[in-house]
């Protein structure tokens, strides 16, 4: 990172900081006190001996007893309370951090997600934050107070004798010479720290989210290497940040002792020929055993506060992407709708695609029509749905509901309206009536079981210990894919929406229960708008219209009966394959 990057990061931090300022403001005063309280207490050494000791006054003695307890007293107190406030600021600066990253991911468009995988924002949401916790409460307490300590010190031992703080004080330039050079080489290792670690996690991910198809192929040994390499890697860098804070502390302490032997051998002059008391040298080789320790221990934190910087910046780089599917300032927010859906001259490619999906698409579907788009795979059917949910927007040409370009409607009154199935299953691990319930946050028991009732869901939940409190389990894997579909179905349906959306809806289903979906869907879809994906074109025999696609165009339009009457048409063709195959699948 460059200075200039590393300036903006550090100011964006101090945003967060200024919910909490005033706590901030006593935490630094608690700091300044602690601090205050370590610098004097070397100070009662010089008192000790000079007018205690050598003067044989027991008063004193006494008194320098009760003081030095009652100042680690007070030191233990404000500690806790500067520790305290520190620690409170910290977790409520990072769970802000945390809650507006997730915030933002969640507008993210579908295609941020197809460039980022699922371990490394877990990552940056996760590891990067804890990472910004741990230095903050702590490495951040400890470099502050460090450095008031080091002036502190400085002060007095000038105070003492500037002559042997001159003496002394040549060391401070290589220290710091080591602590600059260090934080530097710091500061890179721990960003590909961070990095490593995100791949670590991405790759974790995918293997355990994927791990019904690792056993199917019995890749245990395959997968084992495959994250063995990616995580040796990330140890690489790790002992490459251990090496150097290993180098770095006995070069320190190297320092530390010219120092000390530096005010033991020109200290001692000065006491022999009557330049300072004994009491004097000795606090002033106290201060100077305390100010190796911030010394040293400064560098630590500042290669801490790098590697926190590291994490900073992968977070803020994700919140600085601004999502290309967004609502415009004045987007309209739609409270009703017929229903009618108009594509006029579509074109659409994925981002990164150089072919088109979708190429001059145009068609109208009226209120209340049952549209079914079929044709073989990557036509762009589900890239149709995509569109109409405002997924995507297209590179030309425009997508209306009502009218209504659906770029000038609100993102989320557009939704409202709709009710999607889509192909692949997707439920949350919690109970059944809540996954039901997702999309209408004020249904009720009743509500609920109509709609699992309309989608053939009702029988098999209601057969279970504990019917709609049943946990589903992550992505519903207690279930099978035909129950899992169902769920899928009646969460569409719950929210009664003008236009329906169902992408390979009964893909799941067996013949039974699909026999029994298609006469509920056609009770429940009276009236309103719906879009049918479908491969199996025996569940799509009822559509009003359907859309034979192929390379991102229409190629054949009309009724399952007109389609059938045309010769040597594609979809007939395709029809009266899939018949043959259902026969022979029965004998």
């Amino acid at each position: 990172m460059k200075k200039k990057e590393l300036k903006d990061i550090y100011f964006r931090l101090l945003k967060y900081l200024k919910p909490y300022i005033k706590y901030f403001i006593l935490a630094l005063f608690f700091m300044c006190l602690v601090s205050a309280i370590m610098v004097a207490i070397p100070w009662t050494l010089k008192v000790l001996i000079d007018s205690a000791l050598i003067k044989k006054d027991a008063f004193i003695l006494n008194i320098l007893a009760l003081s030095m307890i009652g100042l680690y007293v007070i030191k233990g107190i404000l500690s806790f309370c500067q520790n305290y406030l520190m620690i409170y600021i910290t977790n409520n600066v990072i769970s802000d951090i945390r809650e507006q990253f997730f915030s933002h991911m969640q507008l993210m468009p579908l295609e941020f997600f197809k460039r980022h995988s699922t371990g490394e924002l877990m990552s940056r949401l996760t590891n990067d934050t804890f990472i910004l916790q741990q230095v903050f409460s702590t490495g951040l307490v400890s470099l502050v107070l460090d450095t008031l300590t080091l002036i502190g010190v400085v002060c007095f031992i000038f105070y003492i004798d500037w002559k042997l703080t001159m003496a002394t004080i040549f060391i401070l330039p290589l220290a710091f010479l080591a602590v600059q050079k260090f934080g530097r080489r710091l500061k890179s290792v721990s960003y590909r720290i961070q990095e490593r670690s995100a791949d670590v996690f991405a790759v974790l991910q995918e293997i355990l989210s994927s791990i019904k198809i690792v056993h199917g192929f019995a890749t245990y040994e395959k997968e084992s290497e495959r994250f063995k390499k990616i995580n040796r890697e990330s140890v690489k860098a790790v002992l490459k940040a251990g090496r150097l804070n290993s180098i770095y502390t006995p070069v320190m302490e190297l320092l530390g002792a010219m120092g000390i032997a530096a005010v033991f051998w020109y200290g001692g002059y000065r006491v022999i020929n009557g330049h300072m008391t004994i009491g004097d040298l000795m606090a002033f080789i106290g201060y100077i055993g305390i100010i190796t320790t911030p010394v040293r221990r400064m560098g630590s934190n500042l290669g801490n506060i790098q590697q926190a910087m590291a994490a900073a910046h992968r977070i803020f780089s994700v919140l600085d992407i601004e999502p290309s599917i967004k609502d415009k300032e004045d987007a309209i927010e739609i409270k009703e709708i017929k229903g009618m859906i108009e594509f006029d001259n579509v074109w659409f490619k994925y981002p990164d695609d150089e072919e088109y999906i979708l190429k001059g698409l145009s068609f109208k579907i009226m209120p209340g029509q049952v549209f079914a788009i079929v044709g073989p795979s990557g036509a762009g059917k589900t890239t149709i749905i995509d569109l109409i949910m405002r997924f995507y927007d297209p590179q030309s040409g425009s997508v209306k509901i009502d009218g209504y370009d659906v770029r000038d409607l609100s993102m989320r009154s557009l939704r409202r309206h709709l009710g999607l199935v889509p192909q692949d299953v997707i439920l949350f691990n919690t109970t059944i009536s809540e996954n039901i319930s997702y999309g209408k946050s004020d249904a009720t028991t009743e509500d609920i079981i109509w709609a699992a009732k309309i989608s053939n869901a009702h029988d098999f939940i209601d057969k279970m210990e504990k019917g709609y409190d049943t946990i589903l389990g992550e992505r519903g894997v207690r279930f099978s894919g035909g129950e899992r579909q169902r769920i899928s179905i009646a969460r569409a349906v719950i929210k009664n929406p003008k236009i329906f959306l169902l992408d390979e809806a009964t893909s799941n289903l067996d013949a039974s229960s699909e026999s029994q979906f298609q006469e509920a869907l056609k009770r429940v879809l009276k009236g309103r708008t719906t879009i049918i994906v479908a491969h199996r074109l025996s569940t799509i025999i009822f559509a009003d219209k359907i859309l034979y696609l192929e390379n991102g165009k229409i190629v054949e339009e009309g009724t399952h009966s007109e389609l059938m009457n045309k010769e040597n048409g594609k979809y007939r063709m395709l029809f009266e394959l899939q018949t043959k195959e259902n026969m022979f699948a029965s004998l």
